[in-house]
């Protein structure tokens, strides 16, 4: 940008900055009237443009809200509602796309899209099937299914506002296959799955076209706006809705028109219609809204049929409506908006995030093409520590190590020296590689996700009672699946739970290495946290000071002889599985990690923690503690002078079974690592790891070493 032009913006920004706006929104807002001017020039002049860019409005509103006949229009502005971006917190992952919303919303796969194969692209494509899987994830099972069920289907973009293209599909009861209504041969076909670059699905067609009354020869979709987070009403409301009308198919040109959200009836050229089944649809999507209820506010539009109605859309970062909408609706993102500007970001803020931004385009620059952030700052940090920490390496050997991408400790764990470095996967490599999955990635990487995805296992992990977000300055509970009918839905609940279970977890959604971890305990004397006395405020006053979001989970009790070599804490075990197929799922390096007096509650092994490997039959052997990056044979516990290798891990054959089968339903994901807790009674799975910390490296399979070598060459094959 010119310097001209960028002191132009910094002028023109300046003026919403000094009324609350962030830069951010200022910004945005500097290049959306830029482009306004560009499109409307001709049809408006420069006055008047000017005009309403004053007042907060784009020029597609001007006959929309009749701005110039209309100067007290009090529609929320444009300019407002970019200021409300992003509208949601991270939890709106679970409507982006469709294969993502039909796991986290079992219960509704009555309305969401019927879903038969995810097709993924890696390095080979593969196909699969969903939900059953079918022997392998071949692409000639599509066609098998399109033999053995013909009809209509759709190949399209998994994520419900990609912009890449759909495919109409037709396979005929006499065996013809058509693509976009043309002749497809079965090469055609496959050749085109190959071809596809992005995560597709193959659904069920959907008709825009059913005939609510007989001599209606229109396309539409109703949509709806769903809040959770109106500080004027508790529940989910829906807040205003409207129908687009088109003449065809394609539905270029439309007529958009208000709906009547008590009666469904709505008013287009001059006849007015009802929408069948109204009460019952805005009862369904008020369930499913309520079953989201983590999420602020999004749209949902449906397509009408038969028997009820099918999901064609969600966004969680919804356009307004196309035409003036409902005022509860309008009020809600008012007060939003106001909220917003009555709170702005702190000085503090502001230099965090001008800080990571220029750290993000340095680390553009300096780092290996293809290397997230966020990993390039835990290198750094890592070399930092590595430099100022670790004292038993010289200057020298530090260098030589960092210029081949490891940390200098590693010339003593790994033997590392010129002649094996090359055979041995580098810590750099390593944080480059993140992320080894694709974006399904989200249905682990955060334990509220990922009690939601994985339902059908709910005998195998632990039970979850409650979230907690922080929305509109305050903290909120939300129930989770497994929470008691006659719990409340707040601290007092929480204490009653307590009160009931004696032990409960308090953990971040997304933490690692157990920080943030509190054991919840209450006994014939009173409450504790951690070990230590506390009251029941002290709990709920622990609970509402978090700024992140946690969860309320079920105390996990060990198996009597894995609570022998240590009590307090779960001595969970980490199994690495990888499934590259989709359908083979291999369990790779196995370890137990074991806590200690230095960990208190955890089993972290860098915080004191003893870790032991565990063989392919289950045996514990070879453990150890590690004392400044160094590895120390530990064969009895340091606290309770217990043996600890040669011991079988209880239930081992049901734990590796049960572990495949998780990986079996999760095709899409290749590398993951468990973390597992063994109970008197089988096992529970206490989170999955994306990109799981990595344990003697230097010993790695053969078959785990050339897993790596793989990624790392298809990866720099897509980042060049």
């Amino acid at each position: 940008m010119k310097f001209s032009t960028r002191v132009k913006k910094e002028l023109y920004t300046f003026q919403y900055r000094a009324k609350g706006y962030s830069r951010l929104t200022a910004s945005r807002w500097y290049f959306k009237v830029k482009r306004d001017d560009r499109i409307y020039r001709d049809i408006y002049s420069a006055k008047e443009l000017k005009a309403v860019h004053k007042r907060g409005y784009l020029a597609k509103n001007i006959d929309r809200y009749a701005l110039f006949s209309n100067p007290n229009c009090d529609m929320i502005t444009d300019l407002d509602y970019l200021s409300l971006r992003p509208y949601n917190n991270h939890f709106f992952k679970w409507i982006e796309d469709i294969n993502t919303m039909n796991r986290r919303l079992p219960a509704f796969h009555d309305i969401l899209p019927t879903m038969h194969f995810s097709v993924i692209p890696r390095k080979k494509r593969i196909t699969f099937r969903y939900p059953d899987l079918y022997e392998h994830g071949y692409i000639q099972n599509i066609l098998h299914f399109f033999r053995s069920h013909p009809g209509k289907y759709e190949l399209r973009p998994a994520f419900w506002n990609s912009k890449g293209k759909r495919y109409n599909i037709e396979y005929t009861a006499n065996g013809k296959l058509y693509v976009d209504d043309a002749p497809c041969s079965q090469k055609e076909f496959i050749n085109l799955i190959y071809r596809l670059q992005k995560v597709y699905v193959i659904i069920d067609h959907i008709d825009y076209g059913y005939k609510f009354v007989p001599d209606w020869d229109k396309y539409y979709i109703i949509k709806s706006y769903i809040v959770n987070d109106n500080v004027d009403a508790e529940g989910t409301q829906i807040l205003s809705a409207y129908i687009s009308v088109f003449d065809d198919y394609q539905g270029k040109t439309s007529t958009h028109c208000l709906i009547d959200r008590t009666t469904g009836a709505f008013t287009f050229e001059g006849t007015q219609y009802t929408i069948p089944n109204w009460a019952d649809i805005q009862s369904r999507l008020l369930e499913m809204g309520e079953e989201l209820k983590a999420i602020n506010y999004f749209s949902v539009s449906i397509a009408l049929k038969e028997d009820g109605f099918v999901i064609n859309n969600c966004n969680q970062s919804p356009f307004l409506p196309h035409v003036p909408f409902d005022a509860e609706l309008n009020e809600y993102l008012k007060e939003k908006a106001a909220f917003k500007r009555a709170h702005p970001e702190t000085f503090r803020q502001k230099y965090k995030r001008m800080v990571y931004s220029l750290q993000n385009k340095w680390i553009k620059k300096v780092a290996r093409p293809g290397m997230r952030p966020y990993m390039y700052r835990l290198w750094l940090s890592a070399v930092k520590a590595d430099l100022f920490e670790y004292k038993e390496t010289s200057l020298k050997q530090k260098l030589w190590c960092w210029k081949r991408g490891f940390l200098s400790y590693r010339i003593e764990q790994y033997n590392l020296n010129e002649n094996n470095y090359l055979d041995i996967l580098s810590d750099y490599d390593y944080y480059w590689l993140n992320r080894i999955n694709n974006v399904y990635q989200i249905w682990v990487n955060d334990k509220t996700t990922f009690r939601y995805v994985l339902d059908e296992f709910k005998d195998i992990i632990p039970e979850y009672y409650f979230s907690t977000i922080v929305r509109n300055g305050k903290t909120e509970y939300i129930r989770m699946p497994d929470c008691p009918a006659d719990i409340s839905v707040d601290g007092d609940g929480v204490l009653k739970l307590l009160e009931e279970k004696k032990k409960l977890v308090f953990k971040p959604s997304s933490g690692t290495h157990g920080d943030g971890f509190y054991c919840l305990e209450h006994d014939e004397k009173g409450y504790y946290i951690n070990g230590k006395s506390a009251t029941g405020k002290d709990i709920k006053d622990l609970i509402t000071r978090q700024t992140s979001f946690y969860v309320i989970t079920d105390y996990i009790n060990m198996h009597h002889e894995i609570k022998e070599i240590y009590a307090k804490s779960v001595n969970s075990i980490r199994v690495m599985a990888i499934n590259e197929t989709g359908y083979d799922p291999k369990i790779m390096q196995t370890y137990i990690r074991i806590g200690s007096s230095k960990t208190g509650y955890t089993d972290n092994v860098g915080y004191g923690g003893i870790c032991a490997m565990i063989d392919a039959d289950g045996y514990i052997y070879q453990p150890e503690k590690i004392i400044n990056h160094k590895f120390y044979p530990c064969e009895r516990h340091p606290d309770t002078n217990t043996e600890i290798a040669g011991r079988r891990i209880p239930h081992w054959d049901m734990i590796c079974d049960g572990i495949k089968r998780v990986c079996l339903s999760m095709p899409e994901l290749e590398y993951l690592g468990f973390d597992i807790a063994v109970t008197e009674d089988g096992f529970n799975i206490i989170e999955i790891n994306i990109h799981q910390d990595l344990h003697k490296v230097a010993e790695h399979s053969q078959e785990i070493k050339d897993f790596f070598k793989r990624k790392i060459e298809y990866k720099k094959s897509i980042t060049k």
